[in-house]
């Protein structure tokens, strides 16, 4: 059995995705559920297309929150261009009806996080964290996924496999 390796980020940066990839690689079949998410208006969907208020690979999630874990020798930090973050995070937020909290008009009213996020980001990267980035993760899911293998000692039975859909929370 894997060691648990705990997936750090700034919100809508593609942690569920490296969760997913590593949930089904690494770690298939294990009991990993996150608590119940109350949120009326947003669902999980996992690598299998199932839907719920549950994440199916919970355990593996570290944190959103910028203080950094304890132990980096079993974390990752995956990241996002910061525009890219702002626009999927406006995106997320109005489709869980929540927009107004923000008051954004537009995704780039929102590029104020833009700050808030390189701040996220640099706490992180200066750590020395294994860090990971999202658009390298979807571009050479094989050979980023290699590279996590080695650094932490990953071991599967089964060949590498890709998520043939997308993952995470989403709103209803």
């Amino acid at each position: 059995m894997n060691e648990l390796v705990k997936v750090y980020s700034y919100r809508r940066s593609g942690t569920n995705l490296l969760c997913g990839l590593l949930y089904i690689n690494y770690y298939p079949g294990e009991e990993m559920w996150s608590g119940e998410d109350r949120h009326p208006n947003k669902i999980f969907i996992d690598d299998e297309g199932l839907t719920g208020k549950r994440n199916k690979w919970g355990s593996l999630f570290g944190s959103h929150r910028s203080v950094l874990p304890g132990n980096i020798d079993n974390a990752i930090y995956i990241y996002r261009d910061v525009d890219s973050t702002c626009e999927s995070y406006y995106r997320y937020l109005k489709g869980l009806g929540n927009i107004q909290t923000l008051k954004f008009t537009d995704w780039r009213d929102g590029l104020f996080i833009r700050e808030e996020i390189k701040r996220h980001h640099n706490t992180f990267l200066k750590s020395g964290i294994y860090a990971v980035k999202m658009e390298d993760l979807i571009n050479k899911p094989i050979y980023e996924l290699g590279k996590i293998e080695d650094h932490f000692g990953l071991y599967r039975k089964d060949p590498l496999k890709l998520l043939e859909r997308r993952v995470g929370w989403f709103p209803k």
